[in-house]
């Protein structure tokens, strides 16, 4: 379940890690998760430019639109990300929407790998004369 949105390719979810295998006690135990969507960049909510803020706050508000905090997600092919701070997954809607996908569709956020410099989100400066 997503608890929070932290911003355009970051959620805090409870993450079911034991279940109950007696159905007549339906017992869950849960952790707190960090999830970064895998393979993905999106613009940070305070960016270089005004560009990259303005999308950031669009990718963030996708997020909240798409799996508000309360919504029960599936994580699939989940690995700690490069920093241990947080797992890298894809993060699947109830309806079955790769949230990532869906965002690189919408232009919010572009692919990364997590090596070298990630994306720029603002234009290209102009030619000097």
């Amino acid at each position: 379940w997503v608890t929070a949105i932290v911003d355009g390719d970051t959620v805090w979810v409870l993450e079911v890690i034991w279940r109950s295998p007696l159905a007549s006690h339906p017992l869950f135990l849960v952790a707190p998760v960090k999830v970064r969507l895998a393979g993905i960049d999106a613009p940070e909510l305070i960016g270089e430019c005004p560009a990259e803020t303005k999308l950031g706050k669009q990718a963030s508000n996708a997020m909240q639109e798409l799996i508000p905090p309360g919504t029960e997600v599936i994580l699939r092919n989940i690995k700690a990300d490069k920093y241990h701070q947080r797992t890298g997954a894809d993060i699947l809607s109830p309806g079955g929407v790769d949230v990532g996908g869906e965002f690189l569709k919408r232009g919010l956020v572009k692919t990364w790998n997590g090596r070298g410099l990630p994306p720029s989100f603002c234009p290209a400066p102009l030619p000097a004369h």
